[in-house]
Order: C-alpha cells, then sequence, then structure tokens
C-alpha cells in the first residue's frame, strides 16, 4: 500500500528536480506586456524520512535576478535527526564574463551521513542481492560539478546567445 506522506515526498522532489534541471536559455514574455523582467525567489521548507537518514528537515530556495532573467541560482540543505547534513549550493546558465556566449553551470555540495549503508559484493544492487549484505558507515562528501556551454552563432541564436520566445494569449 502506497502511504500519503510518500505520494507528497515524490511530488515534492519531483518538483524540485524539475526546478534544477531545466537546462533552456531562453526568455519568455507576452506579446502585448511591455518586456518587465522580474527576478523570482522561491523559498519551499520540507521534511522527509528514510531508512538510512531518519527523519529531516530542510529549506529550498532559488533566485531568478533581473539583470540576467535565463540564469538561475538555487540552495538546499537539511539536517536529520541521526545527524547527517546537506549543503547545496548552485546555479544554471550562468553567463560567464566576458563571453557572452559561454554559459556555466555550477554545483557544489557539502554533506555529511552518519548512518550511510554501502551494499557489497559483486551482485550488490541487483534483483538477487542480499538485503543483509552491508555495513553502515559515517561519510563525508564534497562535490564540485562545473558545467560549460557555448552556444553557436547559427539559426536562433545567430544575433544573441539567449533566445527570447515571444507568446500571444500563452501560445508561441
Amino acid at each position: 500500500m502506497i502511504k500519503p506522506y510518500s505520494i507528497l515526498k515524490f511530488v515534492l522532489l519531483s518538483l524540485l528536480l524539475q526546478t534544477l534541471e531545466t537546462p533552456a536559455q531562453f526568455v519568455l514574455h507576452e506579446e502585448n506586456e511591455e518586456a518587465k523582467i522580474k527576478s523570482h525567489t522561491l523559498v519551499l521548507p520540507y521534511a522527509f524520512s528514510t531508512e538510512t537518514l531518519g527523519f529531516g528537515i530542510g529549506l529550498f530556495g532559488s533566485y531568478t535576478p533581473k539583470s540576467h532573467p535565463h540564469s538561475h541560482y538555487y540552495s538546499t540543505a537539511y539536517m536529520t535527526d541521526n545527524g547527517s547534513a546537506l549543503f547545496l549550493v548552485g546555479g544554471k546558465n550562468l553567463q560567464a564574463p566576458g563571453v557572452e556566449r559561454l554559459h556555466i553551470r555550477p554545483k557544489l555540495s557539502f554533506a555529511y551521513y552518519t548512518d550511510l549503508r554501502v551494499y557489497i559484493g559483486g551482485d550488490a544492487g541487483s534483483n538477487e542481492s542480499s538485503s543483509t549484505n552491508y555495513f553502515d558507515a559515517e561519510a563525508l562528501e564534497t562535490i564540485l560539478d562545473l558545467e560549460f556551454r557555448y552556444t553557436l552563432p547559427w539559426g536562433h541564436h545567430r544575433d544573441n546567445p539567449v533566445h527570447t520566445y515571444t507568446t500571444k494569449n500563452g501560445l508561441l
């Protein structure tokens, strides 16, 4: 039987991941609007529970600045009742200084896990693996991920590396 909090956790995680992984470089505005560009801010508290981490609470935040509406900054942090914690900060489509067509997607994460379950053996993770073939360990994790993307000057991006879509009544 599916538990209601599992469905809520799945929906919130799906929304969060959708926000983080949209790779587009565009600005969208309505035809009859004066292309007023607004900054967008989202702050979302969340709670979750897993077998390994226990019960946790966290806070997610994102920001899209007026000056670069195609760019996006985000951050999340959580702490759990077993002492585990995570902090993640990143950005999408950040324009490199001095290079108009180069966009950067940085991500930096620090995590400390107090009760990490590590499965061992050649078939670990497969359907034939034993659910008792693991050990518990502490782990400290640091991730720095930099993705660079260069927009070539052809097609829609010939004159501007960030394409602007104009809609009429919400349709392209």
